[in-house]
């Protein structure tokens, strides 16, 4: 059942899709570009980092991934809807900025119908989340 908190922490993940995606970028290259500098003033490898550094960098990556996945819940939904009245909504909502209540004064659809549509694309979006292990 998708209760009201849950709408609104689906739809923050769709307002706020750019920064979910940029944040995993952005984490994923502080983990890679970790160790790359050469440390002149000592002899030998960090005695502190047991095993293969790769594998660590693999296993932070993996930990961080939580951001990425909310990223693919909203692509998926996109995709579910691409040919769809869904899409353009969503598009106009979350990517163009538009009020549901300007979207409806565009003629976009009907009022009843932009909410039935809106608890379409969320349910499909709850599901992924579910698939995903986010909620």
């Amino acid at each position: 059942m998708l209760t009201k908190r849950l709408r609104k922490q689906i739809e923050w993940h769709f307002y706020n899709y750019a920064a979910d995606k940029a944040l995993y970028d952005e984490r994923v290259n502080e983990v890679i570009d970790e160790g790359l500098t050469a440390k002149y003033d000592v002899v030998g490898g960090r005695g502190s980092d047991v095993g293969n550094p790769t594998e660590r960098k693999g296993l932070l990556i993996n930990a961080i991934d939580g951001a990425k996945v909310w990223a693919k819940v909203v692509e998926n939904t996109f995709t579910a809807f691409r040919w769809e009245l869904e899409f353009d909504l969503m598009r106009a909502l979350y990517i163009e900025n538009k009020k549901p209540s300007d979207i409806i004064m565009l003629g976009y659809t009907s009022e009843r119908t932009f909410w039935r549509a809106r608890d379409k694309w969320l349910e499909t979006a709850y599901l992924w989340a579910q698939r995903f292990k986010l909620l």
